[in-house]
């Protein structure tokens, strides 16, 4: 936007106290702001103690159903109080309230747009919720893929802009994290597979536990899946008890002193994780009413120094680039997958090659990308 400061108005249920990558991605996007422009925010409980007393907070109720009856009212507040310049909103699920502050208030509108809330199977989110997003003033989607699921429900591609999440990239210290994972792991001179994220059906774990795993021990026995993650408590998917046919899985095979369940950590562990980690695995699967939309823990690794190893599914084609942060195989292929995790190594050389992947996607290249469409949005009115 132009150097004269706006009125900024960001509704969304994803931000801190609350943890998650949407979480992060968001709680960049509103400090962004907040360094440009002045800054209104309707997020959950507890959100306010992340930000200065320059920003205005409207803390609605961190439960996803009390958050999306509970929220409208306090953007209407809000825009009675002060004339926005242009309201963001964190996922499809605010659209209404965008569309609402776009109607009443002649507000520009501009939604993140994550993949999950354009696919998601339910008749009702369709018809309400997908509506909306159609009457954005414009669109940012998290990848290709994204943006195309948008364009297939009949959002004007015009109005559609990529905007890739970013990533930060830290110091590693491997001694250090591998010795973490010895420690924790109880193991050493092992061939640490990584495995981060919410545990839900299309990241594909448990399908590869049972299709693939035995494989891998017979080729490489000294491997140790390392799993950071646990089942989300709320989602527009349906959820399913994935942790639990893990865990029963794990205990049927024997495989205790090859399986790691870490659970959900803070980010010194995950750095630390990422850090002496020598792989991580991404086996996505295709699921009907979800999508991975963009695959942010494939830079994160690469962040880290190591490569990713996934299955060509959703938007993770965007965040790996065969041959330096990873290989992308075809979906299902769990033969292949097998014989490049058999034969991947740790290297110096791999590691420089991750990390310059990953400087394309940091904050400062998705704050300059995402200040200047609000720019465009805004000055098109």
């Amino acid at each position: 936007m132009e150097n004269v400061r706006k009125e900024v108005l960001l509704v969304t249920r994803n931000l801190p106290p609350l943890i998650g990558g949407m979480e992060s991605l968001l709680f960049q996007c509103a400090k962004l702001v907040e360094g440009e422009h002045r800054l209104t925010v309707v997020g959950p409980r507890g959100c306010g103690d992340s930000f200065g007393e320059q920003v205005t907070c409207y803390e609605a109720p961190d439960s996803l159903v009390l958050f999306l009856l509970i929220a409208p009212f306090y953007c209407v507040y809000a825009a009675r109080r002060k004339k926005f310049d242009v309201v963001i909103g964190g996922s499809g699920l605010v659209a209404p309230c965008l569309w609402m502050i776009q109607k009443l208030f002649a507000v520009p509108s501009v939604c993140f747009v994550h993949g999950l809330d354009i696919v998601v199977s339910s008749r009702v989110y369709q018809m309400l919720f997908t509506t909306c997003l159609k009457r954005m003033s414009s669109i940012i989607a998290n990848s290709e893929n994204t943006r195309s699921l948008c364009i297939d429900v009949g959002i004007d591609s015009g109005a559609i802009e990529v905007i890739h999440p970013g990533c930060r990239l830290p110091e590693v210290d491997r001694l250090a994290a591998r010795s973490f994972l010895d420690e924790t792991c109880r193991r050493e001179d092992a061939f640490y597979l990584l495995s981060v994220g919410r545990i839900i059906p299309r990241k594909g774990l448990l399908q590869f536990m049972r299709a693939a795993f035995a494989g891998l021990l017979e080729q490489r026995p000294e491997t140790v899946l390392v799993i950071v993650g646990e089942e989300p408590t709320e989602s527009l998917a349906h959820r399913s008890p994935e942790l639990q046919g893990l865990v029963q899985l794990v205990q049927e095979r024997g495989w205790q002193h090859s399986v790691c369940f870490m659970g959900r950590v803070n980010d010194e562990t995950l750095t630390l994780c990422y850090g002496g980690a020598d792989c991580l695995l991404f086996p996505l699967i295709p699921v009907s009413g979800d999508v991975e939309g963009f695959g942010m823990v494939a830079i994160e690794a690469a962040a880290h120094g190591i490569q990713t190893v996934a299955f060509a599914e959703g938007g993770v084609v965007d965040a790996v680039d065969t041959g330096s942060s990873g290989f992308l195989i075809d979906s299902g292929d769990y033969q292949a997958m097998v014989q490049v995790l058999a034969h991947i190594q740790y290297s110096e050389d791999s590691s420089a090659a991750c990390r310059e992947h990953a400087s394309r996607f940091t904050w400062d290249i998705f704050g300059d990308k995402l200040l200047a469409h609000l720019g465009r949005v805004v000055n098109k009115g």
